[in-house]
């Protein structure tokens, strides 16, 4: 029980893992839309609404709502004012390149309601209020004006479809556990509920089943479907409590924490889960299926899972047998989970083989977009009475804005999603998710009391409606254009064929990543027409290069562009929030941009039908009519070879073009006219006719595609040509063999890539953006073996990396001793800095600068101090400057006796806080924070005369980082600077470590990992260090171990597989015995993993250990050198026997620039972002696509 107060901190403290998120006060322009002013120190009166007739703000066609509305007065005197309350249409739109972001904007005209109020000081009254609410679906915000007392925000509320929902097994719609009453009131009828586990023993089950029995029923009552998802609560813990990660010297610092019990409780939770599920479970309540743990990463992960592979399959496998135990008993539960398929095949099925298969009823995933799981054979064919395994979103907030909801959704169903999320609650509902209950304060007649606080309901919980209305519970049939665009994703009809739903949009790629999808080089014409004046203006030496070059890379989302349907009596168009909208001037226009459009019918017989069909010929304005997809030369230029250029028709309408083509310092030859008839796609042969072969192997290419009226098509890509040179190589990394063959070049082009999925999975991690980098590879073969080579630009030396054959797996694990700091009572201190970005930041002593330096608490604690001799009274003012800090507490204690002089909490630090003390003697100024996810931090002392008598003179929330004139007259510190002290002052960092050690269980696998895993891939978890790797595409898509795509679509529509052959080339530190090891990553037959440790084996995984490696630095350059046997690859070999070419592609991993993606493929035009081209998944890797010829 001694480390009860370190659980307490640490379950009581919560997790701030929705710093990505943003409250809608933040949300770009809600100031300008709504007129008021957010983070105010000071306000003149309060508004809150105290009952509202509905309590959800979700109102269907034909509803009203009234509110009573409290106005508290803040002031010392009374405000009596003529004021109004306004209705503010509103809705939110997303900004590229940003899933968190919304942007707020108007929607119409204002209406206004005048009030009039007469508030003693001090004082409040309530208000009864009667908006007239438009018909018009979408967000409505209530804004109260007095004038000069200001504007408040009162509520916002949506109007949407009235929802109907009949009782499903597995609806295809979730969201989180946010109440019944708002999911009931928007439709969706699935839920994923997290559960704690509470020992059946406990003293406490009873009551907390009694609290559940309630929620579950209140779900059940209104037909919404639950999925339990179990995970940390009050069971034993090995030492008795939560582990972080160690430092060195096997102290807990302060990291993400191990909440996983003690497997001496597994008995106990099988029955826990039993219990639930044969109470609960379908058909008898509403729970459907039970999961467990919300994302269960390897090494740290956002919600309390740390532990080993091994323990997830224990505690997964008693899981799994209480759901199989309580189906005797007529429960239908469903067992799944993993929230990704990376890691559901890394826990479940990493030795290859099936056994979990049986208990794998759904797969959860979270921000994997179009990347789907949908395609894994094993998954789809199953056999079992559940049918296959069922592709379940639990997790992927992306669809955060109104225009991104339903597109979302439709393109995730459109995937081989079974179920869709989409949105974040926060972003549509601030009722709280969860056991979150939000209350206010009110005032009444008998004095204060707390009630449950009415939500605000966002715009976007508008769109979600209309989204569950106009698709809802609809089945995804197909694409109706498989070879063009737009993007038209046909829902069928719930037992009406006319009863169907087509989804239109210009372009996906703004919301699921403008380079993961297929037609990506096709773009709006405005945006064409404006990067070909760009690229003028660079040709000609503009003074501007920097700025345009920006601009020049840019993604633009489609705009302009549009769909005309001819209208007609039976057709409907409706925008994002389920609005219909008009013909003009006798078409339907639908806009072509990237928000996503709902067409339906009336419902007349056959007219589904006839809407498809008017939809294929419908004319389509707006895009570059052709995709221009250029394949590289895969022989010599002395031997005049055909550089390939794939053009693909995305119109539904036939085109006829002038077609130039250039390739610098070469001549071509190209046919003058191309006519291509509706979606067809077909190859032109651009024959060399002549030129010189370029050093750098780099051949600019330009593409003009002019198809008059029907616009232009334009594009620029690098090309090369592209061999397997025959040469017998010495590998010994001196590169003197591979004089004949031609470099291959790669390189980070300067921007930083983090993936969203990355992003998503880590978001407490801080990513690298140092992305630099340049290499060569080089390509051979003999009769032996297959040769690569590849020279790095390196200048951040790595010593190396794990024997991974040898890889003591044990290590990344508890030892049998660690030790703990009491975090409020230990002081370690430490200094760090951010840039001087604004007032917050401090003045620099001398000049106009500024500076952001501070001191705060090290990695094993929360609490920091300084020592400060004063040998007279003394105004000390501490600046605390805003920096994540949630609240801190301040302390000062007598250092002779240790008395405690002074203690405040400070819960806003504002833009930046003086607390200003009078000392004197010799003191100890301690800065604790509350939580162990940030620091309170110091960043300066200023000197002055005293001012008062008390030791706490002023809080000052006014001055920030302008101190000159205001304070430091008698001296100062200002960390980061030399300091200026009066005379006989000091200032010295405290230390003091109260350290505990804690003892693993004996009898007890050490299971909690105690650093982050490290990975032949190079996964960037552990550390990242230097290698390369190289991977073959050779085996037919849908061949290959994984279906093509999902149906109703066409190949490369989603992620797919494009890798057959993947291996990784690892320097070995000397430590771990030096040299090299070549490490097998994935091959027909090995399933994709990450060889974590302690995963189970699969048969073909190791090293290569017949193959030849070499990795030798010169200066700052890197040469790794290797030859593969035959053996090793067949695939590649039969392939290249038969004469065809061969798609490979390398990366180069750099540990001075791990956030960089330096791949053969990336940004060419027959590629796209995939995420199987390499390991691990969770980086930004470039599809396989680049094709090699193979000299003879």
């Amino acid at each position: 029980m001694k480390y009860l107060w370190i659980l307490g901190l640490l379950v009581s403290s919560g997790y701030n893992g929705m710093a990505q998120m943003k409250a809608p006060a933040d949300w770009v322009r809600y100031e300008e839309v709504l007129g008021v002013k957010n983070n105010q120190r000071h306000y003149d009166y309060d508004v809150s609404v105290v009952r509202a007739s509905c309590p959800t703000n979700v109102l269907w066609p034909g509803e009203q709502p009234s509110y009573t509305l409290q106005v508290v007065n803040r002031l010392n005197e009374p405000i009596v004012a003529t004021g109004s309350i306004e209705l503010i249409p509103y809705g939110t739109r997303g900004l590229p390149g940003d899933i968190w972001l919304p942007e707020m904007v108007r929607q119409g005209e204002v209406a206004t309601v005048p009030v009039k109020v007469n508030i003693p000081a001090g004082g409040y009254i309530n208000i009864e209020h009667l908006p007239s609410i438009p018909a018009r679906f979408g967000g409505y915000a209530l804004v109260m004006d007095l004038g000069r007392y200001g504007r408040r925000m009162i509520t916002s509320l949506v109007r949407t479809f009235a929802a109907n929902p009949q009782r499903l097994q597995y609806p295809k719609q979730s969201l989180d556990d946010m109440g019944a009453d708002f999911l009931q009131r928007i439709g969706v009828q699935a839920i994923r509920m997290g559960v704690d586990y509470t020992p059946t023993t406990a003293p406490d089950y009873t009551q907390k089943m009694k609290e559940l029995d309630a929620k579950i029923k209140e779900y059940q009552s209104k037909n919404i479907t639950v999925l339990l998802m179990f995970g940390a609560g009050t069971a034993p813990l090995p030492l008795g409590m939560p582990r972080s990660f160690l430092d060195s010297n096997r102290v807990m610092k302060k990291t993400k924490q191990d909440f996983v019990w003690a497997p001496g409780s597994d008995a106990d939770f099988q029955l826990f889960v039993n219990r639930l599920c044969v109470q609960y479970g379908w058909p008898r309540g509403p729970v459907t299926a039970v999961s467990l743990w919300n994302e269960p990463w390897e090494g740290a992960s956002i919600s309390g899972w740390q532990s080993d592979i091994l323990r997830y399959r224990e505690i997964y496998t008693v899981m799994a047998q209480a759901v199989l135990d309580a189906r005797k008993k007529g429960a239908d539960v469903l067992v799944g989970g993993g929230d990704s398929n990376s890691n559901a095949w890394d826990k479940l099925f990493a030795d290859g083989k099936m056994t979990f298969l049986p208990v794998f009823d759904f797969c959860s995933i979270h921000y994997q977009g179009i990347e789907t799981p949908a395609l894994y054979p094993e998954w789809v064919n199953r056999q079992s009475p559940r049918g296959r395994v069922k592709i379940w979103d639990t997790e992927s907030w992306v669809g955060n804005t109104d225009d991104r909801i339903g597109l979302t959704v439709a393109t995730n169903r459109a995937s081989g999603y079974d179920r869709s999320m989409g949105i974040y609650a926060g972003y549509m509902y601030t009722g709280g998710r969860g056991s979150e209950h939000f209350t206010q304060k009110v005032r009444t007649p008998e004095g204060t009391k707390e009630i449950t606080r009415i939500p605000d309901t966002w715009s976007q919980a508008a769109a979600l409606g209309a989204v569950q209305h106009l698709v809802g519970e609809r089945n995804f049939n197909r694409l109706l254009f498989t070879n063009g665009l737009p993007w038209i994703m046909v829902f069928d009809g719930q037992n009406n064929p006319d009863d169907g739903t087509a989804v239109v949009s210009g372009d996906i790629g703004e919301a699921f990543g403008p380079e993961r999808v297929l037609f990506r080089d096709v773009r709006g014409l405005p945006e064409m027409a404006d990067k070909e004046q760009i690229r003028a203006a660079l040709a000609a030496g503009s003074a501007n290069a920097d700025s345009l070059q920006q601009a020049q890379q840019q993604y633009r989302p489609l705009s302009g562009g549009r769909m005309l349907l001819p209208a007609a009596s039976y057709l409907r168009l409706y925008d994002f929030y389920g609005n219909q909208l008009f013909a003009e001037n006798g078409y339907l226009i639908i806009p072509l941009n990237s928000q996503g459009y709902y067409l339906r019918t009336d419902g007349s017989k056959g007219a589904f039908t006839k809407l498809l069909a008017a939809l294929k010929t419908a004319r389509i304005e707006g895009y570059e009519p052709v995709e221009i997809i250029a394949k590289d030369m895969t022989a010599r230029i002395s031997q005049s070879p055909v550089m390939r250029l794939q053009l693909t028709n995305i119109l539904n309408r036939p085109v006829k073009g002038r077609l130039a083509v250039a390739l610098q310092g070469l001549r071509v030859s190209v046919p003058d006219t191309v006519v291509l008839a509706p979606h067809e796609t077909r190859t032109i042969p651009v024959q060399i006719t002549g030129g010189v072969a370029a050093a750098n192997n780099t051949y600019p290419l330009s593409v003009h595609f002019d198809a008059g009226t029907d616009g232009m098509a334009t594009h620029y890509e690098d090309m090369h040509v592209n061999v397997i040179s025959r040469l017998s190589i010495h590998v010994d990394g001196k590169l003197d063999d591979w004089q004949q063959a031609l470099p291959q070049t790669v390189s980070s082009k300067g921007a930083a890539t983090v993936s969203v999925t990355e992003a998503a999975w880590y978001p407490f991690k801080n990513f690298d953006t140092n992305a630099n980098g340049y290499a060569n590879g080089y390509f051979a073969y003999d009769d032996q073996y297959f040769y690569f080579a590849a020279k790095v630009a390196d200048s951040t030396p790595h010593p190396g990396t794990y024997r991974f054959a040898q890889r003591p797996d044990d290590e990344f694990f508890y030892p049998d001793t660690s030790y703990v700091l009491d975090m409020q009572q230990s002081l370690v201190i430490k200094e760090n800095s951010v840039p001087a970005t604004d007032a917050g930041a401090l003045q620099l002593p001398n000049g106009d600068g500024r500076i952001m330096h501070y001191w705060e608490s090290g990695d094993n604690t929360n609490s920091f101090g300084l020592d400060l001799h004063l040998p007279k009274a003394t105004q000390v003012a501490l600046y605390l400057p805003s920096l994540r800090v949630s609240s801190a507490r301040l302390e000062v204690y007598d250092n002779a006796t240790g008395k405690n002089l002074f203690r405040r909490t400070l819960t806003n630090l504002w833009g930046g806080a003086w607390e200003v003390l009078r000392l004197e003697g010799d003191v100890r100024i301690v800065l604790h924070s509350n939580a162990w996810w940030y620091t309170a931090k110091l960043a300066a002392l200023m000197f002055d005369q005293p001012s008062s008598d008390s030791i706490f003179v002023k809080e000052d929330f006014d001055t920030r980082g302008n101190w000159k004139g205001a304070y430091g007259a008698w001296g100062h510190h200002i960390v980061g600077t030399t300091p200026r002290l009066p005379a006989g002052v000091t200032v010295t960092p405290a230390f003091k470590e109260i350290k505990q050690p804690l003892i693993w269980p004996a009898g007890v696998r050490h299971y909690t990992y105690q650093k982050n895993p490290v990975t032949p891939d190079n996964s960037g978890l552990g550390y990242s260090y230097d290698n390369v790797l190289l991977a073959f595409n050779v085996i037919p898509e849908g061949k290959d171990g994984m279906l093509s795509h999902p149906p109703g679509t066409m190949p490369r529509f989603t992620g797919y597989k494009c890798t057959d052959y993947e291996y990784a080339f690892n320097p070995v530190a000397a430590q771990y015995g030096g040299g090299t090891e070549m490490w097998r990553l994935l091959v027909p037959g090995l399933n994709r993993k990450h060889f974590f440790p302690r995963q189970p084996k699969s048969e073909k995984e190791g090293p290569v250990t017949n193959s030849k490696l070499v990795v030798r630095r010169e200066g700052n350059t890197v040469i790794t050198e290797c030859a593969i046997p035959w053996s090793e690859i067949p695939d590649v070999k039969a392939a290249m026997d038969k004469g065809e070419r061969i798609k490979l592609s390398f990366r180069v991993n750099d540990n001075g620039a791990p956030g960089s993606c330096m791949e053969l493929a990336k940004e060419r035009s027959v590629s796209k972002l995939n995420a199987r081209a390499f390991h691990p998944d969770w980086k930004v890797h470039w599809a396989n696509e680049v094709e090699f010829g193979v000299e003879k």
